[in-house]
């Protein structure tokens, strides 16, 4: 505990303030993990979501272009006539 003695408070008091800054930032750096973390689990969700309606869309779509195709042919088989 001697060398205490030859430190100066102010040197003790910076420390002491840089140590308590420290921490606020960490413990807001901790605060912005945790809601960026359910920001991701909400954007992976709505990912999930628009991923089976793209998925419904594409099996509508190949639906309607085999019932066209299908038409096409029966067009042309009555034209051909």
């Amino acid at each position: 505990m001697n060398f205490l003695k030859n430190i100066p408070p102010s040197v003790i008091l910076v420390l002491v303030i840089q140590a308590i800054y420290f921490i606020d930032f960490q413990s807001k750096l901790n605060g912005s993990v945790a809601e960026n973390a359910k920001d991701i689990a909400r954007n992976e969700a709505k990912i999930e979501t628009l991923s089976r309606s793209v998925q419904n869309q594409e099996v509508s779509l190949a639906r309607i272009d085999e019932n066209i195709t299908h038409i096409r042919e029966i067009m042309e088989r009555m034209s051909g006539e």
